[in-house]
């Protein structure tokens, strides 16, 4: 894709030349309104973890919901080939722990980053490729509990839900990698078929204008003098 075209005067009716279509292509398509909702669907429904941590039993369940995506500012030589975004990913899960002889229930919740970077590859496919976050960036929270309060007992609980969101981002990249790729050629093909036939208001076909013309005459009468053909009635 081409850098941002300067020096021209553009109006919403302007001729625009392929490497503005390049650019405009980036800017109108490649936005927040459009990739939160694709990550969204990329997302687990819901996050499942059971483990097992000495005599206890950890059951996390809950969900990851896609909130602000802003755009990360780049480089001049960056933008003619790249669009990166920050999306805030937030958690909110409930913990189980069981013990023989107890149960206590707690709720996480929390956050973190994952940045997407979006190109364009030959032939013609939009790819956005995302990674996995750093541990350190993710931001976790545990309240609730009982008289035991086994989270306490549970050594580096918080980290142990990090490596868990950070496997499941990397489980997420590795089977959506087909998800996050598109065809544009395809996807035109796509639109031009569901779009269908062209409806033209006002106008028949060849065809439906000799049935009109000869007026519902019977089966082997022949009326030439009303037909259109292009020129003067003929007869």
């Amino acid at each position: 894709m081409a850098g941002k075209p300067t020096g021209k005067q553009v109006t919403p009716e302007s001729v625009m030349d392929f490497a503005e279509f390049g650019y405009a292509f980036a800017e109108l398509v490649l936005v927040p309104e459009v990739i939160g909702p694709r990550l969204q669907a990329l997302l687990p429904d819901q996050l499942k973890v059971k483990e097992s941590i000495g005599p206890i039993t950890a059951s996390v369940r809950g969900s990851a919901t896609v909130g602000d995506i802003q755009s990360i500012e780049l480089g001049v030589e960056e933008m003619s080939t790249l669009r990166r975004h920050r999306a805030d990913v937030h958690l909110d899960l409930s913990l189980r722990l069981n013990l023989k002889v107890t149960k206590e229930s707690y709720r996480v919740t929390g956050r973190f980053p994952l940045v997407l970077t979006s190109s364009v590859v030959r032939p013609l496919s939009l790819v956005v490729d995302t990674e996995p976050p750093d541990p350190v960036d993710i931001e976790v929270e545990v309240v609730g509990g009982g008289r035991l309060k086994l989270a306490e007992k549970v050594g580096n609980l918080d980290d142990r839900i990090r490596g868990h969101v950070v496997r499941i981002v990397e489980e997420m990249v590795a089977e959506t990698e087909m998800h996050r790729r598109f065809d544009v050629v395809e996807l035109v093909h796509l639109a031009l078929k569901a779009v269908g036939e062209p409806q033209l208001s006002g106008k028949v076909t060849y065809d439906e204008r000799i049935d009109r013309d000869l007026g519902g005459a019977a089966t082997g009468d022949f009326v030439a003098d009303n037909i259109p053909v292009g020129g003067a009635a003929v007869g």
